[in-house]
């Protein structure tokens, strides 16, 4: 895979108001992660970090019908014969690289690699008619050891397992009810519900949500943020002007006007 070449058809990111959203969109795969869509998440996930105007990052699915469908077989098949390596793992968990928060806008079925890529955002809003599994048994093949550590510090070793074990898929509403997702709406409030946790995300001190999200991949042993990095970001958002506004405008029965700095 040539991490540096992408189609920008595929995955578009499009930027506004203090938000970022990006895009995988392939209908001929259904959203699924090939080597040309993986360097495109990639990419896009390397510009929202280091864009300041951008506080908030959704990442959805083209269409209505799914968010991702996981790996593209056709490059999972010439992979496999000796390779235990699943195509594109460390690519599937590029969201990871972004210290801002990230929202999946699961608009339809998160399947395999798809589910990594949702479990990698912090929170999750899916749509009632979405389905979640992995399908990893059905195929001879197996989830990389990344993706079974994240879904495990998600929803614990049992449901983990019977998510692995069994390829099952299941509705949103038992995703809800395990762990994977945040929120479920209907397709009618699905993009409303969205925009309403971006909207509430926007308002909220970006140091502080940094250091939040730093402090809890801590907590859950999740090797993408070391413990001096938590550290230096709860500093951060301590010895900032955002928290000299913060306090200050919780005396003053005002809101606060956060800046990132």
């Amino acid at each position: 895979m040539h991490e540096n070449s992408h189609d920008p058809s595929l995955v578009r990111l499009d930027r506004s108001d203090g938000f970022a959203t990006i895009t995988i969109d392939d209908p001929a795969t259904r959203n699924a992660l090939s080597a040309p869509v993986l360097a495109g998440l990639s990419a896009a996930c390397a510009t929202v970090e280091g864009d300041a105007d951008v506080r908030v990052v959704v990442v959805r699915g083209g269409g209505d019908r799914v968010f991702v469908s996981g790996g593209n077989i056709a490059e999972v098949n010439a992979a496999v014969g000796g390779d235990h390596n699943s195509p594109g793992a460390a690519a599937m968990m590029a969201l990871e690289t972004i210290t801002k928060p990230v929202v999946a806008a699961i608009n339809g079925h998160c399947l395999g690699g798809g589910l990594l890529v949702a479990l990698t955002a912090d929170l999750r809003v899916a749509v009632d008619k979405a389905t979640f599994g992995i399908p990893a048994v059905r195929l001879g093949v197996a989830y990389p050891q990344a993706g079974v550590d994240m879904v495990v510090r998600e929803v614990g070793a049992s449901q983990a397992r019977h998510l692995l074990v069994t390829g099952d898929r299941i509705d949103a509403n038992r995703a809800a009810e395990i762990g994977l997702v945040h929120q479920v709406a209907s397709p009618d409030t699905f993009d409303g519900a969205v925009h309403d946790l971006v909207t509430t995300l926007l308002a909220n001190a970006p140091l502080s949500m940094a250091a939040g999200k730093a402090a809890v991949r801590v907590s859950a042993g999740n090797p993408a943020t070391s413990p001096s990095e938590a550290a230096d970001a709860i500093a951060a958002a301590w010895a900032s002007a955002d928290a000299v506004e913060g306090t200050a405008a919780f005396l003053e029965k005002r809101p606060a006007k956060f800046t990132g700095a």
